[in-house]
């Protein structure tokens, strides 16, 4: 697991992406916890989205903890991803498990 808090600066993202894909390659169930989050960058809104896309590429579910109000939700919702046409977050009870297509 990935506990995300604050707002990572995008210095921090590199090492983020790092950690994402050793955690998509080597659990069973990833998941990331961003109940702490304070902010999301446009650049961590996407870095998500790439995780969510590898670990599907994976046979992998990948969870991401998106608590209402909090700052992935905010951004999710500033950005326009949750009425995204072509691929949005699919929340489902405070987790973002999944990408919508249609």
């Amino acid at each position: 697991m990935i506990d995300l808090c604050d707002s990572p600066s995008l210095q921090d993202l590199t090492g983020l992406k790092l950690a994402l894909i050793r955690l998509i390659e080597t659990e069973a169930d990833p998941r990331i916890e961003t109940a702490a989050l304070t902010g999301a960058s446009p650049a961590l809104v996407q870095l998500l989205f790439a995780a969510q896309r590898m670990a599907q590429a994976r046979g992998k579910r990948l969870e991401i903890s998106c608590p209402a109000k909090g700052g992935l939700a905010t951004a999710l919702t500033a950005l326009g991803v949750e009425d995204a046409l072509d691929t949005g977050a699919q929340i489902d009870a405070g987790r973002w498990t999944g990408l919508t297509t249609p």
